[in-house]
């Protein structure tokens, strides 16, 4: 059967009990070519593929096991799917891995369905929305507004923090921060540098997913050098929001939060450190179309309110914003 509609993913690996449900089969080759699973050469046939596809209805062991290689050695998107009334299979469907999508289905309509939500490309592509600022400025919290605020809305959204702990060299990453290893000074910004972009090279399959089906991607620091796009195959943000707090100012917001964790390096360094950063900062809202300073002060020196904030900051992007679900 040749393909007749567009497809996210192609080819795709279709891993199946041993009596292979042949409208599922048929649903998938709608969309893609169909690699079947099993056989002694299973890994092969998994790696030149984009997505995999697994009927987990009766499956024996072998499924699990291209299962759990797609998701944690090649990073491919995955969906599983099981007939309602068969054994569920926890060790699976409970992963919560984020590449993983379940269904259960009664019939093969239900099944067909699902298979052309996963597949089926989105109006557009996903776009990267970064909040970026100094210590102290509500990046979290901005970011955090601004999915729920989204997600109220009808956006496809999707998030994450960086640096991500789960990701390569994270948690090194929170002990350099910690200064368990020296002060600032005593590490050589080239090296964290380094590992901040490996962490995000790390992510990178993640991050592709998200942007394949179309959402609204919202990050927590990602402004990016050239040569993560360039040699690391990166994704680019679409649009850099700066939130601008004076340090001094940034100093007191830090020192009254009683909810925060102990404050890394960065956080206690001192005011030529962080005046440099913000001067950066400044640098690339001025000379980086992309980028766009959001002032965390009022006019009068007052600080605005993180509503407010978040106001501004969603009116300023929200032109932006793709594949509404009742646009």
């Amino acid at each position: 059967m040749h393909p007749a509609a567009a497809t996210l993913y192609t080819p795709i690996y279709f891993a199946k009990p041993a009596a292979e449900p042949e409208p599922l089969r048929q649903s998938i080759e709608r969309f893609s070519p169909v690699v079947a699973g099993g056989g002694a050469d299973w890994v092969s046939s998994l790696d030149g593929c984009e997505a995999l596809v697994a009927d987990l209805s009766g499956c024996d062991a072998t499924v699990g096991a291209e299962v759990v290689y797609a998701l944690h050695t090649r990073r491919i998107p995955v969906l599983c799917l099981r007939r309602a009334g068969a054994s569920e299979l926890p060790a699976i469907e409970a992963l919560e891995h984020p590449l993983l999508t379940c269904s259960v289905y009664a019939g093969a309509a239900e099944a067909a369905l699902a298979v052309e939500r996963f597949l089926t490309p989105p109006a557009q592509p996903g776009r990267i929305f970064v909040v970026e600022g100094g210590d102290g400025a509500g990046k979290q919290t901005q970011t955090a507004m601004l999915r729920a605020r989204l997600e109220g809305l009808g956006y496809p959204v999707s998030s994450i923090d960086f640096p991500h702990d789960a990701a390569m060299h994270g948690r090194l990453i929170r002990t350099l921060l910690s200064g368990a290893k020296g002060g600032i000074k005593a590490v050589n910004p080239l090296l964290f540098a380094s590992l901040y972009s490996q962490n995000r090279f790390d992510v990178t399959p993640l991050l592709t997913h998200w942007l394949r089906r179309g959402d609204n991607v919202i990050l927590d620091r990602y402004a990016l050098a050239t040569f993560e796009h360039e040699w690391l195959a990166i994704p680019r943000a679409h649009r850099v929001t700066y939130l601008d707090l004076p340090p001094r100012d940034a100093l007191a917001s830090l020192s009254s939060d009683g909810t925060r964790a102990a404050l890394d390096m960065h956080e206690t360094a001192g005011a030529e450190y962080k005046n440099g950063v913000r001067e950066t900062y400044l640098w690339c809202s001025h000379h980086f179309e992309h980028w766009k300073r959001l002032p965390c002060l009022a006019e009068d020196g007052s600080r605005i309110s993180k509503e407010k904030l978040n106001d501004m900051l969603f009116a300023s992007l929200e032109a932006e914003f793709v594949n509404r679900k009742d646009a």
